[in-house]
């Protein structure tokens, strides 16, 4: 006779005995739940960075305030999405690290200026910007959103250009439009020059674009919208810095596209526009005779006019660097070294100053031949993260260039408008761009 079944062999006690309490199941659901949360979060959270980063680049044309603020906030956005390994990532990169080199020789530079306190910090806060580069690049690296900062400062740049447009059509308007200067409803003639010389060749390079992929509606569009900009710098506001370094940009723009031979034509092609510019446009006409005029009587008459007073900071400003040429004088020193080379001076001689309008003089006082070379290396490196063909890549080249040039006769870079489109053109612009070029690697077929 068989002996009786075991209750540990009989099914139905099984089944009972592996059935799932109710404690499991909701640790199941939770376990479940909570990476659902954390990335839904995330991607909230990444979401809200990049439309905050396309809001700070829709406010750069119109207000500082609203830039400061946006910025700090993108900044709370922003920093719970980074990771330790991907921003360590971009620090050891030249385009994300050599900014970060230049932040720290200025701040040691506070160390040995012999300025009062006030003075080293407040010449500090220029650099501050820079450190959001390397955290841009980390952004947009992997995001898909670079669009949203692209539309949203033209955007915003065209409806800037259509009111600096209508008083020249309904002049009553001039006086509340136009408030510090003629064709300037905001900012100053200098930002608003720069933001629509970007605009302008942009678009064309997009125009361009549009016309080989046979979007040749699209191309009309943003030809006519280049025109926009173009005739508001020819015929409302126009600079010496603007009639200077357009040509050279339309120059690289066409180098960029079709190498010496494109650069020959539109060197024909732009004296010819010159020609046609200068003939109907009287703004042109006063700006190069008033820069003509200025510094004939700068350098005859030893009366002080805008341009005579460039040549003489830049006279001054180079003997500065020479009695500190490796380190400087430090951070925020440059006011206090004009204020000693023009003790027992009259006249533009002198001249004091705490900006020398030239980026590389403006660092080199402070920092020495050591901080200008940090300088030059962080924008050669940042030219080269753009060296690619490709519409975001010429976006990116312009932003530099274009801050390269001017420079040369301004300290763009330390200013607020110029320098900070220079870090967000930079630092969103060239995280689009390294995620372009993964992209293409990951999406390369391996050589057989």
């Amino acid at each position: 006779m068989s002996a009786p079944p075991r209750a540990l062999d009989n099914p139905c006690l099984i089944l009972v005995k592996n059935r799932p309490n109710a404690t499991s199941r909701q640790a199941t659901r939770e376990s479940d739940i909570q990476p659902a949360l954390q990335k839904l979060t995330k991607t909230n959270l990444d979401r809200t960075a990049d439309g905050l980063a396309a809001a700070i680049a829709a406010s750069l044309p119109w207000s500082t305030s609203a830039t400061s603020i946006l910025v700090v906030i993108w900044l709370v956005a922003v920093i719970p999405t980074l990771s330790w390994p991907g921003l360590r990532q971009e620090l050891v990169t030249s385009a994300g690290g050599l900014p970060v080199l230049l932040w720290l020789f200025a701040f040691v530079g506070i160390f040995w200026a012999d300025v009062t306190v006030s003075e080293r910090f407040s010449a500090l806060g220029s650099y501050h910007k820079l450190l959001v580069i390397p955290l841009l690049l980390f952004q947009f690296r992997r995001s898909e959103r670079i669009h949203w900062v692209t539309i949203s400062f033209l955007a915003s740049s065209i409806v800037l250009a259509l009111i600096s447009w209508l008083p020249v059509f309904y002049r009553p308007w001039a006086d509340s439009i136009w408030r510090k200067w003629e064709g300037v409803p905001v900012h100053d003639y200098i930002s608003q020059i720069a933001i629509f010389q970007l605009c302008a060749l942009g678009l064309i390079y997009a125009a361009f674009d549009a016309w080989r992929g046979q979007h040749k509606r699209h191309a009309v569009i943003f030809v006519a919208l280049a025109v926009l900009f173009l005739g508001n710098l020819a015929y409302v506001v126009s600079s010496r810095t603007a009639i200077l370094l357009m040509p050279a940009l339309f120059l690289l723009f066409a180098f960029r596209l079709y190498r010496w031979h494109g650069a020959i034509i539109t060197g024909i092609a732009i004296a010819v526009l010159s020609v046609v510019a200068w003939s109907s446009s009287h703004s042109l006409q006063t700006r190069f005779q008033n820069f003509v005029a200025q510094i004939a009587a700068g350098t005859t008459a030893n009366e002080i006019t805008a341009s005579a007073f460039r040549i003489e900071f830049y006279k001054k400003a180079l003997a500065i660097i020479a009695k500190a040429p490796i380190v400087g004088h430090g951070t925020g020193t440059i006011r206090a070294e004009f204020e000693t080379s023009s003790i027992g001076k009259s006249g533009i001689d002198a001249v004091i100053t705490n900006n020398p309008h030239n980026q590389t003089l403006t660092v080199a006082i402070q920092l020495g031949i050591l901080g200008a070379l940090a300088l030059w290396a962080m924008w050669i490196a940042h030219l080269l993260l753009f060296r690619n063909l490709g519409m975001i890549e010429w976006f990116g080249f312009l932003v530099v260039a274009q801050n390269i040039f001017s420079c040369l006769v301004n300290s763009h870079l330390s200013d607020f408008t110029e320098g900070w489109i220079y870090v967000v053109g930079v630092g969103a612009l060239g995280g689009a761009a390294l995620r372009g070029s993964r992209n293409a690697l990951i999406d390369k077929p391996d050589a057989c």
